[in-house]
């Protein structure tokens, strides 16, 4: 039989992946109770009660205790017009209140990716509940492999090299429009397990790094990238080179 804590870290995961996808970024998500008011929480300030204690509220927040229906209640309404929620639709609401989704172009992608997470569907939040508050339990995503861990701070890194140098008039959009093609090649890669696809990825995403270094040369975090990108390659190539030499 299935535990709630089971059921807990897969909805996790889901959660995660899919703002993998969406963000082009590792998702840190996690479920761990709140400092404040002892709700389930992903981070400061709480989306529950605004608990962050190094904020200007000087550690105040509202409610100072957490409720089974408040929780359950802000996962629900953050969904499509305002029903059907899960824990992907409430964390896309919670990013949309940040500043850089502030603009119309902003808030109109964030009712986009509303309406896609709302489509992963329910989440067991009773079960969510008992595991983070009663059993106090912090739920995390499956642990990583270290290539993957590599390849992330590579492609994070070379995406905020490109998006400033697009800004600088020094890189073209099309190249990060096609890098950004590749970093969501190289997401469906790690999260079907695909090696093959994964080393293919990386290699057309250090190939547009080495354009970027022609018009942004000697920039230390590039060159860092670079490296990385380089290092999670060589871990899947000795990956896959093992497992040539284990097939009779």
């Amino acid at each position: 039989m299935t535990t709630d804590l089971e059921i807990a870290r897969e909805a996790v995961e889901t959660t995660a992946r899919f703002l993998d996808v969406e963000l082009q970024r590792r998702s840190p998500f996690h479920l761990a109770a709140c400092g404040g008011c002892g709700g389930p929480s992903f981070q400061q300030p709480c989306p529950l009660c605004g608990y962050y204690p190094r904020g200007a509220d000087k550690g105040h927040w509202h409610p100072k205790e957490a409720t089974r229906d408040l929780f359950v209640g802000s996962v629900e309404r953050s969904g499509p017009n305002g029903a059907g929620g899960n824990l992907a639709t409430w964390v896309v609401r919670d990013l949309g209140r940040t500043t850089a989704y502030a603009s119309p172009g902003g808030k109109a992608r964030i009712e986009e990716m509303v309406s896609r997470a709302a489509a992963l569907g329910p989440v067991d939040l009773d079960g969510m509940w008992k595991v983070v508050v009663e059993d106090v339990v912090a739920v995390g995503r499956h642990l990583s492999e270290q290539y993957v861990a590599t390849g992330w701070r590579g492609i994070e890194e070379l995406l905020n090299v490109a998006s400033s140098g697009v800004e600088a008039a020094k890189v073209r959009p099309e190249t990060v429009g096609l890098l950004r093609e590749q970093v969501a090649a190289w997401v469906s890669g790690v999260h079907q397990g695909d090696l093959p696809a994964c080393a293919v990825a990386l290699g057309r995403i250090g190939e547009i790094a080495t354009r970027i270094s022609h018009v942004i040369p000697n920039n230390g975090n590039l060159i860092e990238a670079r490296r990385r990108l380089e290092a999670a390659e060589e871990m899947i190539e000795q990956r896959l080179a093992e497992a040539a030499s284990r097939t009779p």
